[in-house]
């Protein structure tokens, strides 16, 4: 029997970065920018002295429609992925 090692023909982690480094960098790129948006899109409209403020008559339901607009694009995104025939 020939020596062989276990972790041989299997990829590493550095192999896995080495390889998919442009992947990781646009996902981390494109969690910046939903993450500056949603604190935007909040502090506009939960801000005491936002001008967007004095025209909504009611802020009651915008957490409930931005947890659904976030559901919303994850569940999108996820379908896009693991199903590539739907867009």
């Amino acid at each position: 029997m020939a020596n062989q090692n276990p972790n041989e023909g299997a990829l590493n982690v550095a192999d896995g970065l080495r390889r998919h480094w442009p992947e990781y960098l646009m996902e981390a790129g494109e969690a910046c920018v939903y993450l500056f948006s949603a604190c935007t899109v909040a502090t506009l409209l939960w801000h005491p002295q936002s001008p967007i403020r004095r025209y909504l008559p009611s802020l009651g339901m915008s957490p409930v429609a931005s947890h659904s607009a976030a559901a919303a694009a994850f569940c999108t995104e996820t379908l896009q992925r693991s199903h590539p025939l739907v867009q």
